[in-house]
């Protein structure tokens, strides 16, 4: 869910020292989009939109226009309490009810982290991928893409259509 925005005018959000909920490494297939929620949406945050799963580019205040990135590869916040590793090529989840840590700042309540298992409140976010900045692990002679202590995973997006899992924000 995204960040609480109760002064459009001055924009607080954009004076908030929030890390990004993912770090976009690779994009394509730009759309524009118009956010009718109250609530801004954070750089990087995963959003539900058309069946598929794009990431804002920048912060997107409610009301306004902003991009949406599909066909994306990025670094996303990863559950603080993953208690297991995520091997390359398994599917992971964005879950609402997680608050990611970014660079040891906890983000706003809602946003979400990413999750190796179905959430309450989500949707499929994508494939986990090793990164290169940093060194590969093998677990039972497969890629480790994230373990437990891990800040970030990165993830390759879904290019097929996902569906809502519980509750999830009314994007347009």
């Amino acid at each position: 869910m995204p960040v609480s925005t109760p002064n459009l005018v001055a924009q607080p959000v954009l004076l908030e020292n929030y890390g990004p909920a993912g770090i976009i490494r690779s994009d394509s297939n730009i759309i524009p989009y118009y956010n009718i929620l109250t609530t801004s949406i954070l750089p990087g945050e995963p959003v539900f939109h058309m069946g598929r799963i794009g990431i804002s580019k920048k912060i997107i205040l409610p009301g306004a226009i902003g991009e949406l990135i599909f066909d994306w590869v990025a670094d996303f916040v990863v559950n603080p309490a993953l208690g297991a590793v995520i091997l390359a090529n398994a599917v992971v989840y964005w879950d609402y009810d997680l608050n990611g840590v970014s660079g040891g700042v906890t983000l706003p309540a809602g946003v979400g982290a990413v999750a190796a298992s179905s959430p309450t409140n989500g949707f499929i976010l994508g494939r986990a991928i090793i990164s290169k900045m940093k060194a590969v692990s093998l677990s039972s002679g497969k890629a480790i893409a994230a373990s437990p202590g891990d800040e970030r995973i990165r993830v390759a997006a879904q290019t097929l259509a996902v569906s809502a899992i519980g509750t999830i924000p009314t994007f347009n």
